[in-house]
């Protein structure tokens, strides 16, 4: 996301706290700029509420100078736990996009939650909710998802990073209605490295074609590049303490 669709967003969140078009019991924290996703021409974005485990999701809209809740979803009292990130896509290339949310439900693996958009761009109330399959790692504590550019094949694929215990990260494809792990990224360099994992995405090596750059940011953060050709490169960032935030779109 742009410095500038950033700012959009926290105005909107402004905005938002100081309307009274529908009350809240807390304010919002907005993730995703959906760029207009019903074609109406007013800005819209995907939302949490604002907790640091967030159980209510939004899709809001700044129409005639006003914020309008178009659609919300909470989680089930019986899944006990909180949405950890979200990433909107056509994912499986049927022309309609899906909303994927991650989230830490208590040990269990059912942790991503897939809402269908139909024709008339409107988010499903019923979402499928399903487990990583093929990981040998259970995943049950997905951090953060990171939509990547299609591949040469036209796959809109995505990366899911794990936290402790297990910590991996892996690349996923959304295909016949299941998530499906395609294959793990940097395994021994995270097994050598303590510390929360973040991911950055660009053309680090300027060859067109997207990289990946996974942070172990710890007490002493290290760095590997992984390269479209499947080289790598490891990078001692120990001089450094632990960043604060590691923006997901690299600067080429």
């Amino acid at each position: 996301m742009t410095y500038r669709a950033r700012l959009f967003l926290i105005i909107l969140a402004f905005q938002f706290i100081l309307a009274n078009v529908i009350s809240l019991e807390s304010p919002i924290i907005p993730q995703i700029d959906c760029n207009d996703l019903n074609g109406n021409g007013y800005p819209d974005f995907i939302a949490v509420n604002n907790s640091i485990t967030p159980q209510i999701l939004y899709h809001i809209e700044y129409k005639d100078s006003k914020i309008e809740i178009l659609w919300n979803y909470l989680l089930p009292k019986q899944n006990n736990g909180y949405f950890s990130n979200m990433i909107l896509e056509d994912f499986d290339n049927d022309g309609m996009s899906e909303l994927i949310v991650s989230s830490y439900q208590d040990g269990k693996k059912e942790v991503l939650y897939i809402f269908s958009i139909n024709d008339a761009d409107v988010i499903s109330d019923t979402p499928k909710i399903t487990a990583v399959e093929n990981s040998s790692i259970p995943i049950i504590n997905p951090r953060n998802l990171y939509r990547l550019n299609p591949d040469l094949e036209g796959r809109n694929l995505f990366i899911l990073t794990q936290g402790s215990p297990n910590r991996i990260v892996i690349m996923c494809e959304y295909i016949n209605g299941k998530i499906k792990n395609i294959g793990s990224l940097g395994n021994e360099f995270i097994k050598k490295s303590k510390g929360p994992i973040d991911i950055a995405l660009g053309n680090f090596d300027n060859d067109s074609v997207e990289d990946v750059f996974i942070l172990s940011n710890g007490v002493r953060p290290e760095g590997q590049f992984i390269f479209s050709d499947g080289s790598k490169k490891n990078i001692n960032l120990s001089n450094f303490s632990s960043f604060r935030k590691l923006y997901s779109k690299g600067v080429d």
